[in-house]
């Protein structure tokens, strides 16, 4: 992975092709925006054709473990574009947990109205000792299923309490 590539703050998904969109009424912008981190590429691209079809507009970070280095620009800055893009999050960093943790916080300290949804085993769970306030946790290995559910009950209880339409 080369130095660039491996930069932190910019979507890691945005060279590829747009996957199927099967919600051929909604246009790109009107759809809803979901910044997953996993470290592992597949996964991410995995994702990403499941999201893209079931109507979700997706970008990608591997997290800080993963760039060799690079920290996490919300946690040493305050500030991440692909945060502020971002209707909710899919939170999947696996271990190490301290730097995952670092990033969860991060998004609760700055994006307090933005829903984070956490994807971790047991005994990450446990590691993490406990969650920030404000994050949902489901158990991995994930599914498509098990994301789609989290994601559109993250979405409906922030158009609830933002008074956004649902």
């Amino acid at each position: 992975m080369s130095r660039a590539r491996a930069e932190l703050g910019r979507d890691h998904a945005a060279e590829w092709a747009p996957p199927p969109f099967d919600h051929e009424s909604v246009g790109p912008d009107a759809r809803p925006r979901v910044l997953v981190e996993v470290p592992d590429g597949a996964e991410a691209l995995a994702l990403w054709r499941a999201l893209g079809g079931a109507g979700y507009a997706m970008s990608w970070c591997p997290g800080p473990e993963r760039a060799r280095g690079h920290s996490c620009p919300l946690v040493t800055r305050g500030f991440c574009p692909l945060m502020d893009g971002a209707d909710v999050v899919l939170s999947a960093l696996g271990s190490p947990v301290e730097p995952w943790r670092a990033v969860l916080e991060a998004q609760v300290l700055h994006h307090p109205d933005t829903p984070v949804v956490v994807g971790a085993s047991a005994e990450d769970t446990a590691r993490l000792r406990s969650l920030p306030a404000g994050c949902r946790h489901i158990r991995s290995p994930l599914t498509v299923g098990s994301v789609l559910d989290a994601l559109q009950d993250a979405l409906a209880v922030r158009c609830r309490t933002s008074g956004e339409p649902a």
